[in-house]
């Protein structure tokens, strides 16, 4: 009988999958990205998001309780 296993968290996610993740729509996505407000890599034309840099940002959101947000 095996132990239980670690879940790794992602190390990096698309604009698609962290819009899934977070609940956050694309478009939040991107007006936080052109904000300055999340960090982005390309990895090829693909643009990625380092996985500490959203999990900071989601923490940011609940501590502040400021997540609400109209544009």
């Amino acid at each position: 009988m095996s132990g239980p296993t670690a879940v790794l968290p992602k190390l990096s996610y698309s604009i698609k999958t962290a819009s899934a993740d977070t609940g956050f729509s694309r478009s939040r996505i991107y007006k936080l990205i052109n904000d300055g407000q999340l960090q982005t890599f390309k990895v090829g034309s693909r643009t990625m998001i380092h996985g500490a840099a959203l999990a900071a940002l989601v923490d940011r959101f609940a501590a502040s309780g400021t997540a609400q947000e109209t544009f």
